[in-house]
C-alpha cells in the first residue's frame, strides 16, 4: 500500500485477499466483477485500495449506491476509515443534497445523478473510475447508466475503467444444493470473459441458470437460447412476460428449488434439447428493434425527470 491507501490499515476482511487482482484486472482490462457475501468489504475497504492508482493519474473515483440513505452512510463511513469528515477526500451527491469539496476524489452519487451525468457530459470529465456497488439489486436507472458507460468507451468518450459489486449468497446455495444431488462437476460459474471464450463455454454448456433476482433477462439469456440452452431461472414477472414457456423456473429466493429443476433437465436429456431448440427458435423471431425503443424511451424519461445537469461538476 502506498498513499492515500496507506491511511487505512490493513483488515482482516474477505476483500483484502482480492485487492491485488481487481487492481490488475482494472489496469489490464478496465472492467472488473467482485462478487462477495454480506460484510466482505466491498464497499467499505475496496474504493479506498483503489485511489493512488496510477491510471486514476488524479481523477475521481464515482461509487454508486442504489440508495439516498446508502449513499450518504457509506461516505461518512469511507471518510472516517481516512480520519477525514465527508467532504473532504469522500464526499456525496444526491437529488436533494451534496457534500464536496475542491479535494474530493471519491465521490458517492445515487443512480439519478450518475445517469444524468452519462447523458450531460459522456466523456465523463475527470472521472478515472465508476464503481457501480449493490449491482445484483438492479433498476433501470442503473442499468441505464451501465449501457451509457459501455457504450461511451465502445465509441471512446472516455476510457473511465469500471468495477461492478455485489453478493453471491445463492450462487453458494445452489452450488451446495448441486452438490447434494450428485451433480458437484456439472456446472461451472465464471466471472467476466472476453467473447471468444465466452462463446467456447457456452457451445459445450448442456444448461443455461440465471440466479438473478430482479434483472433476469439480460443479455446472457438470450444468449443461452441463441446457442439451443435450456434455461433454468427464477420465476420472475419479466421471465414469464417476455418469454413464456421458454424457460424452466423455480420460485423466487429457493436456490433448492432452483437446484431441483437443474437436476430434473439433466435427468432428461431429451426434454432438455427439446427446450433448447424451442428457445433458439424463440430467440430468432424476437424483436430486438421494439425492446431499443423502449430503452431510449426509459432513457429519455430518467434524464428528463433529473435535476442534476453538466453545470454540477463532482468536486
Amino acid at each position: 500500500m502506498h498513499g492515500m491507501t496507506e491511511r487505512v490499515p490493513l483488515t482482516d476482511l474477505p476483500i483484502e485477499d482480492c485487492v491485488d487482482d481487481v487492481r490488475a484486472a482494472l489496469a489490464e482490462r478496465g472492467r472488473c466483477v467482485v462478487t462477495a457475501e454480506p460484510g466482505a468489504g466491498k464497499t467499505t475497504i475496496l474504493p479506498l485500495r483503489l485511489l493512488d492508482e496510477p491510471w486514476l493519474d488524479g481523477r475521481t473515483i464515482v461509487l454508486l449506491e442504489p440508495r439516498r440513505m446508502a449513499a450518504r452512510a457509506a461516505a461518512r463511513r469511507l471518510a472516517r476509515l481516512l480520519g477525514e469528515d465527508a467532504g473532504e477526500t469522500v464526499g456525496w451527491i444526491t437529488r436533494d443534497d451534496r457534500a464536496v469539496g475542491p479535494a474530493t476524489r471519491l465521490v458517492v452519487v445515487t443512480e439519478g445523478v450518475l445517469t444524468a451525468r452519462l447523458v450531460d457530459d459522456p466523456a465523463l470529465t475527470d472521472v478515472g473510475l465508476v464503481i457501480f456497488d449493490e449491482f445484483h439489486e438492479r433498476s433501470v436507472p442503473g442499468d441505464v447508466g451501465l449501457a451509457l458507460m459501455l457504450a461511451g468507451a465502445q465509441t471512446g468518450e472516455h476510457d473511465a475503467r469500471l468495477l461492478l459489486i455485489g453478493e453471491g449468497p445463492h450462487r453458494a446455495a445452489c452450488e451446495a444444493a448441486l452438490s447434494r444431488a450428485g451433480h458437484g462437476g456439472s456446472y461451472r460459474f465464471t466471472g467476466a470473459v472476453d467473447e471468444a471464450e465466452k462463446n467456447a463455454l457456452l457451445a459445450e454448456s448442456r444448461i443455461g441458470l440465471s440466479l438473478s433476482y430482479e434483472e433476469g433477462w439480460g443479455l446472457s439469456v438470450m444468449e443461452y437460447l441463441a446457442f439451443a440452452l435450456p434455461v433454468a431461472a427464477y420465476r420472475l414477472p419479466a421471465f414469464e412476460t417476455v418469454f413464456p414457456d421458454q424457460f424452466r423456473m423455480a420460485p423466487l429466493g429457493d436456490p433448492e428449488a432452483l437446484a431441483g429443476v437443474v437436476v430434473e433437465l439433466l435427468n432428461r436429456p431429451d426434454a432438455m434439447k427439446q427446450q433448447g431448440l424451442n428457445g433458439r427458435d424463440f430467440v430468432q423471431r424476437y424483436d430486438h428493434r421494439k425492446v431499443a425503443l423502449e430503452e431510449l424511451r426509459i432513457l429519455e424519461t430518467v434524464a428528463n425527470q433529473s435535476r442534476f445537469t453538466a453545470s454540477q461538476p463532482y468536486g
